[in-house]
């Protein structure tokens, strides 16, 4: 028996046995059973079957955001839309990451990232993304 590759590639997008997977309903039920193994990839977990999957940067892409006083809805690139958590924002080489199921696993596309370059203020304590009380530092990754 054969294993059959899934695979996020960078930018968010499903595949399988190198074919994009379009079916978003589809994409929805596999990402909502994607969990962390002890080694740090990922993998598939439904009705007691397992099935890895290859993630070439982080499963999840912020692909739009809605922007309120009481907080920020994200579009994500698989079409769920959730809140965005509390906690920081990691700058890695310019590309900012949050953490929303499994450590820092999410990272804001370009265009959701320019969406929030009005509410990024310099504070005493760094620079921070502040809309409306709520406040999400944002953290500067130096390593390599």
């Amino acid at each position: 028996m054969t294993v059959q590759e899934m695979r996020v590639d960078r930018d968010g997008t499903w595949y399988w046995e190198g074919q994009e997977m379009t079916r978003m309903d589809i994409v929805q039920i596999f990402a909502g059973h994607l969990v962390r193994d002890a080694n740090g990839g990922y993998r598939i977990v439904m009705n007691d079957q397992s099935h890895p999957v290859m993630v070439e940067d982080v499963p999840f892409v912020v692909q739009e955001l809605d922007i309120q006083e009481s907080g920020i809805g994200l579009l994500l690139k698989d079409g769920r839309r959730v809140p965005m958590p509390a906690g920081s924002v990691v700058l890695k080489e310019d590309v900012p990451y949050l953490s929303l199921f499994h450590g820092f696993d999410t990272k804001l596309s370009r265009h959701a990232w320019w969406q929030l370059h009005d509410y990024i203020k310099e504070t005493e304590k760094g620079y921070e993304l502040v809309i409306g009380t709520n406040i999400w530092p944002l953290i500067m990754d130096q390593t390599p």
